[in-house]
């Protein structure tokens, strides 16, 4: 849910994934990464008065929550990676 939640699990990532730890280290990398790059991009969209704050807070948690169920179901290292990194969540 969190790059803090990521962090303890980078060692037990290189044992199931079989992966260098920093390989690993990559997941934690592109959430902070997409963490940062979402507000940039969506931060613009909520200043619209049409549209307002709540609709992209709205669809982006709905988003971060939907891509967290490929990301407890992955079985490869490459499929972990690409829902974390996709899976931003705007802050407020």
């Amino acid at each position: 849910m969190g790059s803090s939640i990521v962090s303890p699990a980078i060692t037990e990532f290189s044992e199931v994934f079989g992966v260098g730890s920093v390989t690993a280290t990559l997941t934690l990398s592109l959430f902070v990464v997409g963490y940062g790059v979402g507000p940039l991009f969506l931060s613009p969209i909520s200043e619209i008065p049409q549209i307002g704050r709540s609709i992209p807070y709205i669809v982006t948690l709905a988003l971060f929550c939907i891509l967290q169920v490929p990301t407890a179901l992955v079985d490869n290292f490459a499929g972990l990676v690409r829902p974390q990194t996709i899976s931003i969540k705007r802050q407020e």
